[in-house]
């Protein structure tokens, strides 16, 4: 994927991100995964402002990347705080993996 695709893939999961409306106690993983994303968005602005010439500073996007990398490491906590004020069941898999469940009040039997 170029970096032009990548640009339009990240803006439609960007608007489809802040259009949801989340649970209250998963409101901050939320509002986090929106700062990450607009962390992406910023380094992939300033990649294309390059407009397929190597000459970013990598300086720069290592910075981008660092800052990405630190979100990220603060939405799994967050997460794991949303589902326990929630109340709903998860469990850690061995591999690090969370899995967790979530029961649908709406769900019809036909």
């Amino acid at each position: 994927m170029d970096i032009s695709e990548t640009n339009v893939t990240l803006t439609q999961n960007y608007q489809k991100l802040i259009e949801l409306d989340p649970p209250r106690d998963l409101k901050p993983f939320h509002d986090k995964t929106i700062e990450e994303f607009i962390i992406r968005q910023a380094a992939v602005n300033y990649l294309m402002s390059f407009d397929g010439v190597n000459a970013y500073n990598s300086e720069v996007l290592s910075t981008y990347i660092e800052e990405s990398n630190q979100k990220i490491s603060e939405l799994r906590p967050l997460l794991i705080e949303g589902l326990q004020k929630a109340d709903l069941r998860y469990q850690i898999e061995e591999d690090g993996t969370l899995t967790y469940w979530v029961k649908d009040d709406h769900m019809r039997l036909e």
